[in-house]
């Protein structure tokens, strides 16, 4: 499970785990829910992974894959990879809404993660961090 560190101010840090939710293939096929709006789901067999939007039933979803953009209005979101360490990433998401990304680093930080989200337009994010990291972001 990712570990992150997070601090409202300083001198306060508070650590924390989380996961997404998970399960076979089979069961997400027999279950079918409903994810939240931007909540995660895992497939653990194959790997691949589905965001709710809150109204859509697991089945009727489509699997979220690197640059998967169906834009305003459509189902999922995007997903972006940064390959390389840097203490700046800037999205160009092309979804049409500033969405909030959730952002999952690829190792542990050696400092607290604060991160400044800017907006930069609707179809543009950057994401700045106090040292440069690698990983993804999902809007």
């Amino acid at each position: 499970m990712p570990i992150v560190d997070w601090a409202d101010e300083p001198g306060r840090v508070y650590r924390f785990q989380y996961q997404f939710k998970r399960g076979t293939t089979a069961r997400w096929l027999l279950l079918n829910p409903v994810l939240e709006e931007s909540e995660p789901g895992h497939e653990i067999d194959t790997g691949r992974f589905k965001i709710g939007d809150g109204l859509t039933n697991w089945n009727d979803l489509d699997y979220f894959t690197p640059g998967n953009v169906s834009g305003p209005g459509g189902n999922n979101g995007y997903l972006f990879v940064q390959v390389e360490p840097a203490a700046a990433w800037i999205i160009a998401h092309n979804l049409g809404s500033m969405r909030e990304p959730v952002v999952v680093l690829d190792s542990a930080p050696s400092v607290p993660v604060l991160t400044d989200v800017e907006h930069g337009s609707d179809n543009q994010t950057t994401i700045i961090f106090p040292e440069p990291v690698s990983g993804k972001a999902y809007f």
